[in-house]
């Protein structure tokens, strides 16, 4: 898979410059993290069983990997009987990896080491203490808090640790927001810096730091970014920015969406703040505040996209989502709501708004024209298939970007992007959105120069395990 990583931010500082945007910049949510200080206690897979005296002899005679004494097989230089610094660093560094003594040493492993060593790279002076926590010794960590064991900010896993632990569930705050679109299931083969990698945060109750342990989560949840990359835009946004940004208020807080385009797909008021969010129970979006930023935006005088990251928090909850809104102007001249993505996975939000930001800015007149749009083949309405079904179209060649807008049940929808760049006079591409059995409606949107459409009817094919 393509590594995203690099792409987002960085065409955010610039597509600023080509479509106006101030050159000033809001304060980071992410600014606590500059100089303080996080006890973060990962939570990793449950240790292998200790091995008999005979064995460990035998590992030790013929093992080549992990050796106590040899740092530059674990984590650096040595800081002593009870830790090891991050790779690179002085023994002085402030960001600690403690060692505990029933925790396999491989269960930390460079992916861990990775995110220190890019928190460390953001934040040089934030003071960091990344401690791994056998899951099996969770409840006992936590009984020796105050007794010799430092008061953990936040949990982190690579696991569904809540599920597994429900006695967090009175240690810790709700947390929201953490299955976006986009983002791969537990147990995955890829590793923690992988931007779809989904990583399982608690952040305590008790927490010493809580705004450092929120500044934390925003700054994985964003990708774990570079601080320069993570501040959002500030000053005047052209555009119907503020359109977009009291849609977004508005629907992630519950309410309505107002100035909705009669093109776009019906979804019930309160979907959109369920699927940003995803709350564990009903009451725990109570009280919540949602602050809304835009991360990335383009405009012309006919289609509009903007990238924006909302925050949730209460005292009892926190989170962030990342929504994906396209606006369109209709022939009355007003601006109105087509199509809204609750919340994306960071880097499923940068390649689409990355494919569709083309679409957004100025072009000559000459070059605007309106497009055909493709006529929809298979499968028929109402069809009935399984697994991942493909989807065909007739394709007038006219569009150089084709969408599938697809929506499971009532849910928000979502948008799966093709290139349209070559003479085909039919397409076929499979629908590998289609993870999850269920009734799914479709349509393909063809987008030309200077965000001219055209809207396929609507189709519902029914897709079984």
């Amino acid at each position: 898979m393509r590594d995203t990583r690099k792409a987002w931010w960085p065409l955010v500082g610039w597509l600023g410059l080509l479509v106006g945007v101030c050159a000033a910049q809001a304060p980071a949510a992410t600014d606590p993290l500059e100089h303080g200080q996080l006890v973060i206690w990962v939570v990793g897979p449950t240790p292998r069983p200790q091995p008999t005296a005979d064995q460990e002899r035998a590992r030790l005679h013929t093992s080549t990997g992990w050796n106590f004494g040899r740092s530059a097989d674990s984590f650096g230089q040595t800081a002593g009987a009870g830790g090891s610094t991050i790779p690179g660093s002085a023994p002085s560094s402030t960001a600690v990896v403690t060692q505990g003594p029933s925790f396999e040493p491989s269960t930390l492993g460079s992916s861990w080491r990775d995110v220190a060593s890019r928190l460390r790279a953001s934040f040089a002076d934030l003071k960091l203490d990344l401690v791994p926590v056998s899951p099996v010794d969770l409840r006992e960590r936590f009984a020796g808090i105050g007794n010799g064991v430092k008061q953990p900010d936040l949990l982190l896993s690579g696991t569904a640790i809540r599920d597994k632990n429900p006695f967090l569930a009175d240690l810790s705050l709700t947390s929201l927001g953490t299955e976006p679109e986009g983002m791969l299931p537990w147990g995955s083969d890829l590793q923690p810096w992988n931007p779809r990698y989904r990583h399982d945060w608690l952040i305590l109750s008790s927490a010493t730091h809580p705004d450092v342990a929120r500044a934390f989560v925003v700054w994985l949840e964003d990708g774990m970014r570079a601080h320069a990359e993570l501040r959002p835009l500030g000053g005047p946004v052209r555009g119907p920015s503020s359109l977009a940004l009291s849609v977004a208020q508005s629907a992630l807080s519950g309410g309505q969406i107002g100035s909705a385009d009669p093109d776009a797909a019906k979804v019930p008021v309160a979907i959109l703040q369920g699927a940003a969010f995803h709350p564990a129970a009903p009451d725990a979006l109570d009280g919540v505040a949602v602050k809304v930023d835009v991360l990335a935006w383009a405009a012309n005088e006919r289609f509009a996209v903007y990238g924006l990251r909302a925050i949730a928090s209460s005292p009892r909850a926190f989170g962030v989502a990342h929504p994906l809104l396209i606006l369109r102007r209709g022939e009355d001249g007003n601006w109105r709501v087509l199509q809204m993505s609750a919340n994306l996975a960071a880097d499923r939000l940068s390649d689409s708004f990355g494919m569709l930001w083309p679409y957004a800015r100025a072009v000559r007149p000459e070059l605007v024209k309106a497009v055909v749009g493709v006529t929809l083949a298979a499968p028929v309405d109402g069809d009935i298939r399984s697994g991942m079904p493909e989807l065909w179209w007739d394709n007038a060649g006219d569009a150089r970007l084709l969408a599938v807008e697809w929506q499971l049940s009532s849910r928000d929808t979502h948008l799966f992007l093709v290139q349209d760049d070559g003479p085909r006079l039919q397409v076929r591409v499979r629908a590998t959105f289609a993870e999850v059995p269920g009734a799914y409606r479709w349509r393909v949107w063809s987008l030309g120069a200077g965000g001219t459409m055209n809207l396929s009817p609507w189709r519902q094919v029914t897709v079984l395990p």
